[in-house]
């Protein structure tokens, strides 16, 4: 008698960093599949922070790796993926004016908790407190998205089965991490704006009558989301880390210092994952990357130099 072998249970965590970070997640979709066959449509879930709950949003809605990965160096799309991206575009209206955010802290409650229970909060949660209220809206993000699953009933997204998308946003009010699973009535879009709203740049995202920021402001990855789940193998795109601790490369580093070694922190504490591949930007990513996350103009650079280094270390 044959016994069917069951695929692999496979986990994408795809970390925030911006622009520059979809670009790097871009790298990564692409060296999985052509390194080791594994579709990121198809694992069984997604961890998507900030920039990486856009990405995680795109594959969701059945975008090609490949196609995220010519997206971000410049090349044509495939007929399925035009498709998909022209009938999202049509909604969106001009890009809003870059404004800077002056003004009193969005949520100074943050710090005043944190002195009465400095192990309640993170770090970030407390510093994003006590950023300006931002000035600009999230709206063409949340266009974006909820364009990508227009019309469909599957699920709660749009789509039933995998990948199971899981986006990591901060209560504004508590300063805790919120995870949108789609299971309240969120859609989509709402979720990922509320991923995206930068500290001090934009508006905090109203879902469900609570507001809420960047994800990042309380791990830059979110890896512990997977805990008390089995997988067999876990992989952790993290565009904010950094491969060498004493390198420095930019103004950025003892953040992507401290990223490293949160990130590592919570990968250790994962229950029952047969392996665990975290691809951080090497010396060349770094380069690539400079010193400005929101550059599109290396968009291009860091996806082909990200897909190296995830072939790299995906061979391991």
């Amino acid at each position: 008698m044959t016994v069917s072998k069951q695929p692999p249970r496979v986990a994408l965590v795809l970390g925030s960093g911006g622009v520059l970070g979809g670009a790097f997640h871009a790298g990564v979709v692409k060296a999985l599949l052509d390194s080791r066959g594994i579709d990121s449509r198809h694992v069984s879930t997604i961890v998507g922070t900030s920039a990486g709950s856009l990405t995680g949003a795109l594959l969701g809605a059945g975008l090609h790796p490949n196609d995220i990965y010519r997206r971000e160096t410049g090349q044509p799309l495939s007929p399925a993926g035009r498709r998909l991206l022209a009938a999202a575009r049509a909604k969106l209206g001009p890009s809003p004016e870059q404004r800077s955010a002056f003004g009193f802290p969005v949520a100074p409650q943050m710090a005043l908790r944190a002195m009465c229970e400095p192990w309640r909060l993170a770090v970030g949660s407390i510093v994003a407190g006590l950023m300006p209220r931002g000035t600009m809206s999230t709206q063409r993000i949340r266009l974006l998205v909820d364009g990508l699953v227009e019309g469909r009933t599957e699920g709660a997204w749009g789509w039933s089965g995998d990948p199971y998308l899981k986006v990591c946003a901060m209560d504004l009010e508590s300063g805790r991490r919120t995870v949108f699973e789609g299971n309240d009535g969120e859609t989509l879009g709402e979720a990922v704006a509320a991923s995206c709203s930068v500290p001090g740049v934009y508006e905090p995202v109203m879902v469900n009558g609570r507001e809420y920021l960047d994800g990042a402001a309380h791990s830059s990855d979110h890896v512990d989301v997977l805990r008390g789940h089995s997988f067999d193998l876990v992989v952790v795109s993290s565009p904010m880390s950094t491969e060498r601790l004493h390198d420095v490369r930019s103004p950025w580093h003892p953040l992507r210092v401290a990223t490293r070694f949160q990130t590592d922190l919570e990968s250790g504490r994962l229950d029952d994952v047969g392996e665990v591949v975290v691809i951080r930007p090497t010396r060349d990513d770094l380069d690539a990357m400079g010193s400005n996350m929101l550059d599109r103009n290396r968009r291009a650079a860091v996806a082909l130099q990200a897909y190296t280094t995830a072939i790299d270390r995906l061979a391991l």
